[in-house]
C-alpha cells in the first residue's frame, strides 16, 4: 500500500499528476460515449496504456491485442 501511494497517489496532488489524471478521465470519458468500440487509432491520446487501448480500439481491440499476446508469447 506504502508503495503504491509512493508511486500512484501522492503525485496526485502536483501539475502533472492533475494533468494525468485529466487524460486519464478522458479516455474513459470517450470510451462511454463511443459505447465501448472506441474511436479509431491515434485519435485520443491518454496518460495510461489500458484507457489509450479501450478509448482507441474499444473492447473488442482489446480482445483481439490479448489474442495477439498471447499468440506471440
Amino acid at each position: 500500500m506504502q508503495l503504491y501511494w509512493q508511486l500512484v497517489a501522492s503525485k496526485l496532488a502536483s501539475f502533472s499528476g492533475q494533468e494525468r489524471l485529466t487524460g486519464i478521465l478522458y479516455g474513459w470519458q470517450v470510451f462511454l460515449r463511443s459505447y465501448g468500440l472506441g474511436v479509431g487509432m491515434g485519435t485520443v491520446r491518454t496518460f495510461s496504456f489500458v484507457t489509450e487501448l479501450l478509448s482507441s480500439l474499444g473492447v473488442v481491440g482489446l480482445g483481439l491485442y490479448q489474442g495477439l499476446l498471447r499468440a506471440l508469447l
